[in-house]
């Protein structure tokens, strides 16, 4: 049985991979296992990558930054708000 060069097969699914731990990440498709959590959103992920894309994003999303306490905001004006609890 020629198998493509993947040797690691899904039993739920079938699909094949070449690495082990590429088939264990995607078991968790399967299993709903979300391991990977962003600390700031509790958000879960299946993969370290996918939290990683993730945190980066909400970094992009929160350019404007307090200088008193480090928050991040998408708006100037959410920041501005804000930057009253400090006064």
């Amino acid at each position: 049985l020629h198998d493509g060069g993947k040797p690691h097969k899904s039993l739920e699914c079938g699909k094949s991979f070449s690495q082990s731990n590429t088939l264990i990440q995607h078991e968790r498709i399967h299993t709903g296992e979300r391991p990977c959590e962003h600390s700031e959103c509790r958000e879960r992920f299946h993969t370290s990558s996918n939290l990683l894309r993730h945190q980066q994003l909400q970094k992009e999303e929160r350019s404007f930054c307090c200088p008193d306490c480090g928050k991040g905001f998408k708006h100037n004006s959410s920041l501005i708000t804000h930057r009253r609890i400090h006064t």
